[in-house]
């Protein structure tokens, strides 16, 4: 199946931490082509909701570390708390799933954002009482 592309054209400014060569590499590792991997990554960002970009962008400016380095170690973390899990209870995170699946005015959809930070957080309470 053949795409339609609409052409994007983007310099990367010299000293930059990463080269074409970098992307044609890890695209390579990855096993897909550069416009997959530059399509993938543009994709990721647009789709962050605000508030996780915010907060990416204030722990990256606090912490002086580059943003990709923020969303990394707190994807695992989030492992790292389930491995934990797995080897103290005999099983992975029992709490709130990230993937909360619901029917109602807006359709059926995954819940994300501030309404399923909300949902985490009132479901550790409750568990916790």
């Amino acid at each position: 199946m053949s795409r339609n592309y609409e052409k994007l054209q983007a310099n990367i400014p010299v000293g930059a931490d990463f080269t074409i060569a970098d992307i044609d590499n890890r695209a390579k590792e990855l096993g897909i082509e550069r416009t997959e991997l530059v399509i993938k990554a543009v994709e990721i960002y647009l789709n962050l909701h605000d508030i996780v970009i915010n907060r990416v962008n204030k722990l990256a400016k606090e912490l002086q570390v580059p943003e990709y380095l923020i969303l990394n170690n707190l994807v695992l973390e989030n492992m790292g708390i389930n491995k934990a899990n797995i080897e103290l209870k005999g099983k992975g995170y029992q709490g709130s799933t990230p993937f909360v699946i619901v029917t109602d005015e807006l359709g059926t959809r995954i819940m994300t954002g501030e309404e399923l930070i909300e949902f985490i957080a009132q479901d550790i309470i409750n568990k916790s009482k």
